[in-house]
């Protein structure tokens, strides 16, 4: 909960969301479908995906039914606004599923876009419905989406590999520092 503090959620914002669940659940096929026909044109994502059926000897449809059900079911949950322990074991449980079909995480992140961008779409269209600004807003909020986390996905990835750099030393320097005393000992013993 205290990543909620961290955005800056408030009881209010549960108001905000549950008010637009409605408008999102009449739009999520057009989100996911919107989702999905941008992830399944980006190679790495398309091979991933086929990795994945093959593994668990699924055909693509399969796989894709069984993802709606269980995006959908957690939209059911992000739309109530609650940020509770479900909410948040949920999501964890998606996060370990990508991580099982070896989805990086500035991958996950930048396919994220799409999804927000369409949510806010879904929110502009309820609040300005056909008003003449609704479709300028739009796509400047899409374009600040669309930046924002392609900026998240280079600034994850950085931090993924300076991470798995960091460990690494951790893990290498004294195993590296141990054989060098071993092998000078040995070497002063031969010597002897």
């Amino acid at each position: 909960i205290y990543l909620a503090a961290l955005v800056g959620l408030t009881p209010a914002d549960a108001g905000c969301m549950q008010s637009l669940k409605q408008q999102m659940t009449r739009g999520q096929e057009d989100v996911i479908n919107a989702f999905y026909g941008r992830i399944l044109a980006f190679p790495p994502f398309k091979e991933m995906i086929e990795k994945t059926c093959e593994r668990d000897n699924i055909d693509l449809g399969q796989l894709v039914a069984h993802i709606n059900g269980v995006q959908f079911k957690h939209w059911q949950r992000f739309f109530d606004g609650t940020p509770d322990k479900a909410f948040k074991e949920f999501a964890q449980k998606i996060g370990v599923a990508h991580e099982k079909c070896m989805l990086s995480n500035e991958l996950y992140v930048a396919s994220s876009a799409v999804i927000l961008e369409k949510f806010l779409g879904l929110a502009i269209d309820q609040h300005l419905g056909e008003a003449s600004q609704a479709q300028t807003v739009k796509a400047s909020l899409s374009a600040i989406v669309r930046m924002f986390f392609l900026d998240i996905s280079h600034a994850i990835s950085a931090y993924d590999n300076a991470a798995a750099r960091t460990a690494f030393q951790q893990v290498s320097e004294p195993l590296l520092n141990a054989f060098e005393v071993e092998v000078a000992s040995d070497l002063k013993s031969m010597a002897s």
